[in-house]
């Protein structure tokens, strides 16, 4: 099993760095990948490390950096994005006329962030429970739906809305 060990690095006054691991994955035969976030004893995040500021160890031994051949990724390239776009479409704003412009709204955002992300669109009206509109996607998401979306509580479930879309990213 191999290891990801961070260099005894300071910062600053005596502060350390901290290494968070976020995910890891293997492709046979000897390929790993572990995704982390380093950041300082205060929570700071530390930029300008090099694959030489960290030691590869297997069995407690360090591996050679020719031999494990260390790099660092391009998070925009490793990485998948997700944003999810939650529409307020309670009975307040299903009433007042807006919805063209928030469904061109929606349209816009979605548009401009799935170029980089995967953008899916949930609303929200006064029920426990999000609704999806469009799932995760980095295809332009059909947002036809929002028009004539109606109401099952016509009042705001914003708090509630925004705790379920939070689960929903996780």
């Amino acid at each position: 099993m191999l290891r990801l060990a961070l260099l005894t690095l300071v910062v600053g006054c005596g502060g350390y760095l901290r290494l968070t691991r976020i995910d890891a994955s293997v492709q046979k035969p000897s390929n790993v990948a572990v995704y982390f976030i380093v950041d300082t004893s205060e929570g700071d995040p530390m930029p300008g490390l090099t694959a030489e500021s960290f030691k590869i160890y297997e069995d407690g031994q360090p591996v050679s950096a020719l031999e494990s051949k260390q790099t660092i990724l391009n998070p925009e390239v490793t990485a998948s994005h997700y944003t999810l776009l939650l529409v307020d479409m309670s009975g307040s704003v299903t009433l007042s006329g807006d919805v063209p412009v928030i469904v061109d709204s929606a349209r816009a955002f979605t548009e401009r962030v799935q170029k980089f992300q995967k953008v899916g669109v949930y609303v929200f009206d006064g029920s426990v429970a999000i609704q999806q509109i469009a799932g995760f996607s980095t295809g332009t998401p059909n947002l036809d739906s929002l028009t004539s979306f109606k109401p099952k509580d016509p009042s705001t479930n914003l708090n509630g809305a925004v705790l379920e879309g939070i689960k929903i990213l996780h």
